[in-house]
């Protein structure tokens, strides 16, 4: 009997010391990989060209096809209001991500393919090569957009990220639909 009491005694001690430990690294890390992960999710905003130094960044999840909402809000008031739009669909395979940003008139400055699975070929090389025609356009109007002959799945997709932001940009900004 006195010997299980002390091997759990000597367990219990250890189990203290070890969650001691791992409180004070977590505490020590903490703000460096919330910082790392801020860097590598804003290092594809940069990709858009947008000066972000110009802006106060905000981040929301929205829903299932919208990953995430990045709200520039302008430091000085002559610069416009900025939503960026992390959209996901399927396109060939699963897993087109764009970034799509609007201003406040609903009219979309930047894009951009973020990642996906396409086929090699075929709607990869359109990803990476093609200019859908979009900068410019004010949604939910997608009649200048620009699809490639010979992909017309991905090209289905990456419009429909468009058709995603046009809604969801027209709720948040406000105007018809």
């Amino acid at each position: 009997m006195k010997q299980g009491l002390t091997s759990g005694l000597v367990l219990l001690i250890l189990g203290v010391i070890c969650g001691i430990a791992l409180s004070v690294v977590n505490y020590l890390t903490a703000p460096i990989i919330l910082q790392n992960e801020q860097a590598k999710k804003y290092a594809a905003l940069s990709d858009l060209g947008i000066d972000l130094s110009l802006y106060t960044i905000t981040d929301s999840s929205l829903s299932e096809n919208i990953d995430t909402v990045y709200l520039l809000t302008p430091n000085a008031e002559t610069d416009p209001s900025i939503r960026v739009y992390s959209v996901t669909t399927t396109g060939f395979s699963e897993g087109l991500n764009m970034l799509i940003a609007v201003d406040e008139n609903r009219t979309v400055i930047a894009y951009m393919v973020v990642s996906h699975q396409e086929s090699a070929g075929y709607g990869k090389d359109t990803i990476e090569t093609h200019d859908f025609n979009m900068v410019g356009a004010v949604l939910p109007d997608t009649s200048l957009f620009e699809a490639k002959a010979g992909t017309s799945v991905t090209c289905d997709a990456i419009l429909l990220c468009f058709d995603m932001v046009a809604i969801q940009a027209t709720l948040d900004f406000g105007g018809d639909n």
